[in-house]
């Protein structure tokens, strides 16, 4: 790739006598590409009028601009391009750190494909690891980005993307008549759809071939922070090229992806701070900052976020310089984004605050499921449980406002598969547990009355009475529960922060416990769990303590030294944490609960 000078860019943009100038109104949407050879913002080769299909492709002189519809009745949609390359997000290689995206298979997600020329489009083993590869690295930048954004809250918030029903991302493939902006695009539509409302989509499409540019991403012209704005409810595209003079993977794996996904998300608006109207920013480097041919581009400076060795680097070119211009997580009083379309805001459903992380080994390292149960509140307390009988846990809340829980039987971000009311709203400082307490291979639900020490086993997941109600415990208990015995069936158990001990019955009624034993460092710090850590049919126990994200799970009940797993795996404090068999291994692992 070939790498210019600042002084060669400089020498550049003051050769470029005409301006780019796109009005648009907040109804409209425009796409932006990165760069093309055309002195006046025509595409080589293009002509200025195009059919294809239903769609209509026009150039506007005036503007320097293309408009394209998907009907007669359709509102435009504008596209346009630049006469140099993005400087900075199509030099700099994304990092090679992955995170795990929140995988939905209905609804707002981002939609991955494949897309060439060839007929039929068919990726080869390399290009399609390579394209997975991108989008899990894509999704720890956005991730890292939405961390320090947050300040002292360390939220996070991920890509939601179209996966299987596995769990895999799913790679959608279709075949381009051309390379051109106006022929994917309307293969797109074609095999992807464009659906709007709840169930629209972002489509992250890999080309494979030489195109007009970098990348090309759509955005509309909408600056209401709203769940009504057009980019939020209209389908919107992100392409990216991999020409052949760069092989193997040509701008696939540097910032260009998530610069032009950025785009499709919304950002940059006009009336943002340090914006163009170009639909980039003028404050430093930044993935979607540079001097964009527009007047405003040429007040580009990297006062605030300079060449420092940071800033230019894979880790430390910032998704918004300040995060004060298109993406914050938390935004601060005042900032325009308070009040403004915002990509790392709430109303951007494509990027999601995931609610549980869940690990397929107890060792530390990325999580291999992550995703939402929508709905969920953060008052609201997670649990985990094979709620079907199909040999897979997955998660689920108890709502302690209301007495009601919410269980979604696969782990992929979706609705609640069952919802209903169980302990009731009354029951204040109900605690909730779970396990399989007849041992027909269901787990059920139950909940630990701390006030009168009690617990309240249900026979089903439904509304309705409860199997077995007993004394057992105090105040101050937190509820577990496990086979201790090997005998097919769970019971319940215990754990007192004051003298960090389990207590543990064989029989889910009240009586002395069979095993009482000390284990972990005591008070509010220590969370307890339980499951079986080596698939011998036993469980046994372990801690999450909160101060420093580790678990400390042991084979042994009682518990003996030394510990037999610790490892670092959650957010710290805001971790609750979970445990289940996530892939039917016949062994549990940990899962990280945001709370």
């Amino acid at each position: 790739m070939v790498r210019r000078s600042k002084a060669a860019d400089s020498r550049l943009i003051s050769a470029i006598i005409m301006m780019l100038t796109v009005a648009l109104t907040a109804a409209t949407a425009s796409a932006h590409l990165g760069h093309s050879h055309a002195g006046d913002g025509r595409i080589p080769g293009e002509p200025d009028f195009k059919r294809i299909g239903q769609m209509e492709f026009d150039f506007h002189p005036r503007a320097r601009a293309y408009t394209y519809k998907r009907g007669p009745d359709a509102k435009p949609q504008w596209y346009h391009f630049h006469d140099f390359a993005e400087s900075r997000s199509s030099e700099t290689e994304l990092p090679t750190q992955e995170e795990q995206v929140a995988c939905a298979t209905s609804g707002h997600r981002i939609k991955v494909a494949y897309a060439s020329t060839a007929d039929p489009a068919i990726p080869t083993i390399a290009e399609r690891e390579a394209i997975l590869n991108v989008v899990r690295r894509m999704n720890w930048k956005i991730s890292r980005e939405a961390n320090l954004s947050s300040g002292s809250a360390r939220l996070t918030r991920i890509m939601r993307v179209d996966c299987d029903a596995s769990g895999d991302i799913r790679l959608h493939t279709f075949t381009s008549s051309g390379a051109g902006f106006p022929e994917i695009v309307t293969a797109a539509n074609k095999s992807l759809g464009a659906p709007i409302g709840a169930d629209a989509v972002k489509n992250l499409i890999f080309f494979d071939g030489a195109g007009p540019a970098a990348g090309i991403g759509s955005l509309y012209k909408d600056e209401a922070k709203s769940n009504s704005n057009l980019n939020r409810i209209r389908t919107t595209s992100a392409v990216t090229y991999n020409p052949p003079s760069l092989a193997p993977l040509g701008y696939w794996n540097v910032h260009t992806p998530v610069h032009e996904l950025t785009h499709a998300l919304g950002g940059v608006q006009a009336g943002a701070p340090f914006a163009t109207s170009g639909n980039h920013c003028t404050d430093g480097l930044d993935i979607l900052c540079y001097p964009d041919g527009s007047p405003e581009g040429f007040s580009y400076s990297e006062s605030r976020c300079p060449a420092n060795g940071y800033f230019n680097s894979s880790i430390g070119l910032p998704l918004d310089c300040e995060y004060d211009t298109y993406f914050d997580t938390v935004e601060e009083s005042g900032e325009w984004l308070k009040t403004h379309w915002n990509v790392g805001g709430v109303e951007n459903a494509s990027l999601v605050i995931p609610d549980y992380f869940l690990r397929d080994a107890n060792s530390a390292g990325i999580a291999q499921h992550v995703l939402n149960i929508d709905t969920k509140q953060p008052s609201d307390i997670p649990i985990s449980g094979d709620w079907n009988g199909d040999g897979y846990d997955s998660t689920g809340f108890y709502r302690p406002s209301n007495g009601t829980w919410y269980l979604r039987n696969s782990n992929l971000s979706g609705p609640a598969d069952s919802v209903f009311a169980y302990g009731g709203g009354g029951l204040a400082g109900a605690r909730p547990v779970t396990g399989d307490w007849n041992g027909d291979g269901i787990d059920t639900t139950g909940f630990f009355y701390p006030a009168k020490g009690m617990f309240y086993l249900s026979h089903d997941n439904s509304s309705g009475g409860s199997l077995s109600i007993f004394p057992f415990g105090n105040t101050e208990d937190l509820p577990i529960s496990g086979d201790w015995d090997n005998n097919g069936s769970e019971t319940i158990g215990l754990y007192r922060p004051s003298n960090f001990t389990f207590y543990l019955r064989n029989a889910n009624a009240t009586g002395p416990p069979a095993y009482s034993f000390s284990f972990g460092n005591g008070g509010s710090d220590d969370l307890p769990v339980a499951g079986d850590w080596d698939e011998n049919g036993y469980d046994s126990i372990g801690i999450y303590r909160q101060s420093v994200g580790e678990w400390f799970l042991d084979n042994e009940v009682p518990a003996n030294q030394p510990v037999s797993y610790v490892f670092a795996f959650g957010t710290l404090s805001h971790t609750w944490p979970i445990v289940g068999d996530w892939n039917k291994s016949g062994t549990d692992t940990a899962g990280a609960a945001w709370k």
